[in-house]
């Protein structure tokens, strides 16, 4: 698997999922530049139902970036993740993972995980690691009435303590042991909220941060769901069938041109089922540049103004409750 010194990135991918029937397919080309981090990233999703999707951690497909142990007992489950190559105080994005997750009840979800101290005595070491949704409608942090965002949303204020491009720094408190404390903001813990509008697949990611930090479980659940973090709540599992020759065709129809495009130009996509569709633009660290929600695409080809956007590499996602296409896009 690619470490964050590799220098090589996905020019182009493909993806056509189609929750109904499980539809995926990946095209792509390769091209040779730098790249400082390099993620791990699922093609299966995790689906919510009844207002709570519940995972455990170990199942995670972190492409080797993270172990699974079973060696600290108390874990929930048939392990849990550790991080194990050194600490990332003031950057997030090494030994980065992304999870799919797909919304059928919107609204407002609460995070939480279920952690633990990996080594020494001290309750605030080895207990943190960062956390994004780079395309959630919103991603937040609150306190009674008191609401902070992640440093570099572009939205403030911002919480004490490290984050950048997005990310929580995301922590446990007052304890070694397994824990579902689950905040952020140094000293003075706020809670963690993502809010998603439309029904629809998002993005959850997680990058280390302490060294020994481990990862039991996690969820997200709306407030409607009496105690979310119960051993009775049924762990989600990760959805990833194969298709059909007939599925083949369909996905390879997707295309976005002129790519490499230029600044002045708008961008044609042509290949995509006919919907309502959220488009999303991220840069190459993962930072939303771009979103719009309930563009209706009906016709052979639809065109998308990108005159906003600077030189450089993006990733443009479409994305509604039936489907889901994503292209790297080149901007010179």
């Amino acid at each position: 698997m690619p470490t964050e010194k590799t220098q090589f990135l996905i020019k182009l991918s493909i993806q056509n999922l189609i929750p109904l029937k499980m539809k995926f397919i990946t095209c792509c080309t390769i091209i040779f530049i730098h790249c400082g981090v390099f993620s791990q990233n699922s093609t299966c999703f995790y689906e919510e139902s009844n207002n709570i999707v519940a995972i455990e951690a170990e199942d995670i497909d972190t492409g080797g970036q993270w172990s699974v142990e079973n060696a600290v007992t108390g874990f929930s489950g048939s392990g849990y993740l550790e991080w194990g190559n050194g600490s990332y105080f003031n950057t997030p994005g090494n030994g980065k993972f992304s999870v799919k997750i797909k919304i059928n009840n919107t609204g407002v979800y609460k995070f939480q995980w279920r952690s633990k101290v990996g080594a020494g005595t001290s309750s605030t070491d080895e207990n943190d690691s960062w956390l994004r949704f780079p395309d959630a409608d919103d991603f937040f942090a609150q306190k009674g009435s008191s609401i902070i965002y992640p440093k570099g949303s572009g939205k403030t204020p911002n919480p004490e303590g490290a984050g950048a491009d997005g990310w929580f720094k995301v922590y446990s408190s007052g304890t070694t042991n397994w824990t579902w404390s689950t905040l952020t903001n140094d000293n003075n813990g706020y809670e963690i909220f993502v809010q998603f509008d439309d029904p629809g697949i998002y993005t959850m990611e997680i990058s280390a941060r302490s060294e020994f930090h481990l990862l039991d479980r996690i969820v997200l659940s709306k407030s409607v769901v009496s105690n979310p973090t119960g051993s009775s709540i049924e762990e989600a599992t990760c959805s990833n069938n194969t298709l059909s020759v007939t599925d083949n065709i369909n996905a390879k129809k997707f295309k976005v041109f002129p790519n490499p495009a230029t600044a002045s130009n708008k961008i044609s996509i042509t290949g995509i089922q006919p919907d309502s569709y959220k488009v999303t633009i991220m840069d190459i660290v993962g930072k939303q540049v771009s979103r719009k929600v309930n563009l209706t695409f009906e016709n052979d080809i639809e065109e998308l103004e990108i005159g906003y956007l600077k030189s450089g590499l993006y990733f443009l996602t479409l994305s509604s409750i039936n489907n889901l296409y994503s292209a790297k896009l080149v901007v010179e």
